[in-house]
């Protein structure tokens, strides 16, 4: 009896094994399920141009795992949902990275050459309605003269280093620079040698230097011409770390991972607010330019916040070139349109 019950247990775990290796197990046979995908490579992952996708719907995220470079005028036709580089960079190779792009683009670099034929073409998208962050281009662009010139008008750059504008003003003769608020140029002296340059068709002086009005009323009528004033800097008056905070921005845009600069405002933790610029005693206010700036021959202004989000972009547009007993009108028909995203 007790031999015949020890070939029984025997004969059960032979059966059990035949049933794990069978795959009549559903436990065990998940199991093993789970384990091989694990090795196995994400479908939406993009190592070789082979790789790269020609569309990437709504919905899906694709994700650069290696730097690659693009046969020639290989490219995304419709990117609608992401294309996340993981900070790798794709070499482009005659066309623009996606033609059309409603989704998102992010944590990439852009590198190589891209052929155009008219100005409404670029390296990384010829068509964006979606969102790129976080990312950046040195492509070539093979085309000079329409990177110079649109029709009747000049483009222009807005220049910090004097090693770009040398580079610039050698290969694109025909663009127009601009002396970038990034200088930091709180002393008028500085300033002033600034706008003398013969490189620069504008110079943005440092905001503290907008209510300067006995210095620059004595500039002459063409020194008056290149100064163009930024208008509503939320920046601490006081601030001492304005060109440190500017560099480091200018970094963590080109991907390097360094710490976020701590502002050392009074008031930082409350970010931008329009209400807070226009106590700034640097701002200038819609009734400044008419009654203040415009006669004493100054006609160039420009407005900060690109970044801040379309609400408050509207805020500027409405204040600074709207009247008054029209702006409600405005904003009531902006607010209105179901086509637009402000929030």
């Amino acid at each position: 009896m007790k031999h015949k019950a020890v070939t029984q247990r025997i004969l059960a775990w032979m059966l059990a094994l035949a049933l794990l290796f069978t795959g009549i197990l559903p436990a065990n046979t998940a199991s093993l399920s789970v384990n091989a995908a694990s090795t196995t490579k994400s479908s939406n992952e993009i190592t070789t141009a082979e790789e790269f996708p020609t569309k990437i719907p709504a919905g899906e995220t694709y994700t650069l795992t290696a730097d690659i470079k693009l046969a020639d005028g290989q490219q995304i036709t419709d990117l609608a949902g992401t294309l996340d580089g993981q900070g790798h960079v794709i070499t482009l190779s005659g066309k623009a990275l996606a033609e059309n792009v409603s989704g998102t683009i992010q944590n990439l670099g852009v590198a190589g050459s891209v052929d155009v034929e008219s100005d409404d073409k670029g390296s990384i998208t010829d068509n964006l309605t979606g969102t790129i962050q976080n990312s950046y281009s040195t492509v070539t662009i093979n085309d000079e003269e329409m990177f110079e010139e649109v029709g009747e008008k000049r483009n222009g750059v807005i220049v910090h280093s004097d090693l770009l504008l040398k580079y610039l003003e050698t290969n694109y003769p025909k663009l127009y620079f601009v002396s970038s608020t990034t200088k930091v140029l709180t002393d008028f002296n500085e300033f002033l040698q600034e706008v003398k340059k013969e490189d620069f068709r504008y110079v943005v002086p440092d905001f503290r230097l907008n209510k300067a009005f006995d210095k620059l009323n004595m500039l002459s009528e063409q020194e008056k011409n290149k100064v163009e004033f930024l208008c509503n800097e939320c920046c601490w008056f006081g601030c001492k770390d304005r060109k440190q905070c500017y560099e480091i921005v200018s970094r963590k845009n080109l991907g390097e991972m360094i710490p976020d600069h701590k502002c050392n405002s009074p008031d930082a933790k409350e970010g931008y607010r329009f209400s807070k610029a226009m106590k700034n005693p640097g701002f200038i206010s819609a009734n400044d330019i008419k009654k203040i700036y415009l006669p004493m021959g100054f006609e160039n202004f420009k407005i900060e916040g690109r970044g801040l989000g379309s609400a408050l972009v509207l805020e500027f547009l409405l204040y600074y070139m709207v009247k008054p007993e029209y702006q409600i009108c405005v904003r009531e028909e902006v607010y209105l349109d179901n086509m637009l995203d402000l929030f």
